[in-house]
């Protein structure tokens, strides 16, 4: 097992991708705190992991609040007493009440809420692990980014500029960490996933979207001693599965049939 025994927090591991990815870590032996502010789904994806003799630790908390992410990081070290790995997964964005839509007509309130919780979150969550992997020097941080991140998209400006901020947080922290032996590292899916979120928009211009578990491998990979090394990179899931061998067209579903 490539994580046995590690404890990593997930953010968002209460939906469609954080559930892939606790799955992943699973099944490859890690201890997990999953973090989310739904609770119901939380419960839900927790409770799938604990019939499968998996440790998960379900941790109700709003990650853009300072004293939550507080909270939920003291919770892990007073029951497993470290931090071995942080998955900033939790973002929103695909809602028009999220933040979806021309410049011109997107409201502060909307801006703001895709900011605080895909960068703010990821932002607090990361220097709440920090003090911990530092004493115990080691450490990995993984955040979840996007193609968005890389090349804007009309009408996502929100989360667009999130994603592109997610891809300067991982730089500049991979350098201020290094001598401390933590590593930080982004990971695009490489294409639109499946989400209640995205198939709730039910729109008919997407010809193709991707299972979450795309991101299966190469989220282990990352998060294990076989990165060793790897550090300040960004890295797709499509295009790491396709260096390794891994077919992308088994993670393809029709829309028609989603």
């Amino acid at each position: 097992m490539k994580l046995k025994d590690k404890v990593a927090i997930i953010t968002g591991g209460g939906g469609g991708l954080g559930r892939e990815i606790a799955g992943a870590f699973a099944r490859e032996g890690a201890i997990q705190a999953l973090v989310d502010i739904n609770w119901s789904n939380l419960r839900e994806v927790a409770g799938e992991l604990k019939k499968s003799k998996a440790e998960a630790l379900p941790i109700k908390a709003d990650i853009s609040k300072e004293g939550e992410v507080a909270g939920v990081v003291n919770k892990v070290l007073e029951k497993y007493g470290r931090v071995d790995i942080l998955v900033n997964n939790a973002g929103v964005g695909f809602g028009t009440h999220q933040g979806w839509g021309p410049v011109k007509e997107l409201t502060l309130k909307a801006w703001q809420n895709v900011l605080d919780i895909n960068l703010t979150g990821a932002f607090l969550c990361s220097r709440a692990v920090l003090d911990p992997m530092i004493r115990q020097k080691r450490g990995n941080i993984i955040n979840i980014s996007s193609g968005m991140g890389k090349k804007g998209i009309a009408t996502y400006a929100a989360y667009s500029v999130s994603k592109f901020g997610i891809e300067a947080l991982t730089q500049v922290l991979a350098q201020e960490v290094a001598p401390h032996n933590i590593r930080v590292n982004s990971l695009a899916p490489g294409g639109i996933m499946a989400t209640p979120p995205v198939l709730a928009r039910q729109r008919t211009d997407l010809s193709e979207l991707l299972l979450p578990s795309v991101i299966r491998e190469a989220i282990v990979y990352l998060a294990s001693d076989e990165a060793a090394g790897i550090t300040g990179q960004s890295v797709t899931a499509t295009e790491w599965n396709k260096a390794h061998g891994i077919d992308n067209s088994v993670y393809v579903v029709e829309w028609k049939k989603a």
